[in-house]
């Protein structure tokens, strides 16, 4: 469980850093509204998945039994949804303004990258590298994880 004061903690360790490296999963992206295992928004936004035995996002995850009219459809519907009409929510700009007079990085596994709406692209110094296997649906290429690893340089923890 998660308590108050280890909150507090995290948040005066982030102040008094000099530059802050962020990792960020699907966590932040639920708290943002973005669950893939919410069966009833599934229902609501893909009635037509609902019909086929689907019953959330999650089961589409890899999923490699459809037509390709179908996969495209739900592809194109879902990355509009999640990735261009998505708003921007609070709690990227809480985490925004928690690291924005600093020196950060963003790391994710998230690869519909909502990180774009937490402000104007020139106060977000990297909006994300997803370490993933399929792509993100912005770059469908692979990321070679070694490469962007020996491209960093790392010191020792102060």
């Amino acid at each position: 469980m998660i308590r108050d004061q280890d909150i507090q903690k995290c948040v005066e360790l982030i102040r008094e850093a000099d530059c802050v490296l962020i990792g960020a999963g699907s966590g932040i992206t639920v708290d943002a509204g973005y669950n893939y295992a919410d069966q009833e928004a599934f229902a609501r936004d893909y009635p037509g998945m609902v019909k086929l035995g689907f019953r959330m996002k999650a089961e589409l995850i890899g999923y490699t039994g459809w037509s390709p009219a179908l996969k495209w459809g739900y592809l194109a519907a879902h990355v509009n949804e999640v990735r261009f009409e998505a708003p921007p929510h609070p709690v990227y700009g809480r985490l925004l303004d928690l690291v924005k007079d600093k020196d950060y990085f963003v790391i994710t596994s998230w690869i519909f990258q909502l990180t774009h709406g937490i402000g104007p692209s020139s106060s977000i110094k990297a909006l994300s590298i997803p370490f993933r296997k399929r792509g993100s649906y912005t770059d469908p290429k692979k990321v070679p994880i070694n490469s962007l690893i020996s491209s960093c340089v790392i010191g020792p923890a102060t």
